[in-house]
């Protein structure tokens, strides 16, 4: 692999994360090989009788990414569109499936991240009609569409957020 034309994630990768909602900060492991980063870093989470079990959560990477037009386009899209939410998660908003399958298709090319692993939601702003079954018909065919265009997994919706305006 030409290391000119790729860029070397392993930069990129900090030394600790900030996890809840305090946002503590917490060391991050890494294991590092010619071509993949492995990293790691342990929570522990209040449950029960005062416990507090310890849970890993762990990522790998490819270590190198493609040095391309393609992937500065998409991290341009990602800055653009890009939010975090209240737990940690990232999200990638857009009306347009084709930006949303440009996206998809980078990950899965350049980070390894399968399509059936994306979660999903669709948000849909309607005020008419005001019959609520004729707007749970119109979401289930938007929920379709978008299914249909971007080859999301289908079990793989976080929760209908069906707001009415």
């Amino acid at each position: 692999m030409n290391k000119k034309e790729n860029i070397d994630l392993l930069q990129y990768i900090p030394e600790f994360i900030y996890s809840g909602i305090h946002q503590k900060q917490i060391a991050l492991y890494k294991k590092i090989d010619e071509d993949c980063i492995t990293f790691w870093y342990y929570t522990e989470h209040f449950g029960m009788n005062n416990s507090t079990p310890v849970h890993e959560h762990a990522y790998y990477l490819p270590r190198y990414i493609s040095r391309s037009k393609e992937t500065f386009e998409v991290l341009g899209l990602l800055q653009a569109e890009m939010g975090k939410t209240q737990n940690g998660g990232l999200t990638f908003c857009n009306h347009e499936y084709k930006i949303i399958k440009r996206v998809m298709t980078w990950f899965h090319k350049e980070l390894m991240h399968l399509n059936h692993n994306w979660k999903w939601y669709i948000k849909v702003n309607i005020n008419e009609p005001t019959n609520i079954e004729y707007k749970k018909q119109i979401e289930q065919k938007l929920v379709n569409y978008w299914l249909s265009k971007t080859k999301i997994d289908s079990k793989m919706m976080v929760s209908k957020r069906f707001i009415v305006c």
